[in-house]
């Protein structure tokens, strides 16, 4: 079900927000760390807000799958 909403949440933001994307390298991953810092304190139902809940799903599967790391929240 999850999965299911982050690819949803995912397509939905790629029509609003060209920039985003799967992260798939250590480029990608600092770059999304780095976006996710600017926009940390979006206002709440703002369209930041809606990138910034994806960005964080996006990171905890690459940290899950990729650098093996724990979730950036508990």
């Amino acid at each position: 079900m999850k999965k299911d909403f982050v690819m949803k949440s995912f397509l939905f933001l790629c029509k609003k927000n060209d920039t985003m994307k799967l992260i798939k390298t250590e480029e990608d991953y600092d770059k999304a760390l780095k976006r996710l810092d600017k926009i940390f304190h979006a206002e709440p139902n703002s369209r930041e807000q809606e990138e910034l809940e994806l960005l964080v799903m996006l990171i905890e599967k690459y940290e899950t799958e990729k650098v093996g790391q724990f979730s950036i929240f508990p």
